[in-house]
């Protein structure tokens, strides 16, 4: 597997936990869990923005 590959990869791996942490926000019962879940969609919003402009880069 080369490094394009292995980047395709972690970006869908991103983008699935992005579409589960936005699910868990909209559904959550308490605030407590909503915010726990926004915090974590915006950390994995910020690794899928981080690895696309590392797969940018490089073309």
């Amino acid at each position: 597997m080369n490094e394009q590959n292995i980047m395709q990869d972690l970006l869908n791996l991103e983008k699935g936990a992005c579409t589960l942490y936005l699910h868990g926000t909209v559904e959550s019962a308490t605030p407590e869990v909503q915010q726990s879940f926004r915090t974590a969609l915006n950390e994995s919003l910020g690794m899928q923005s981080s690895i696309y402009a590392e797969m940018s880069a490089k073309g």
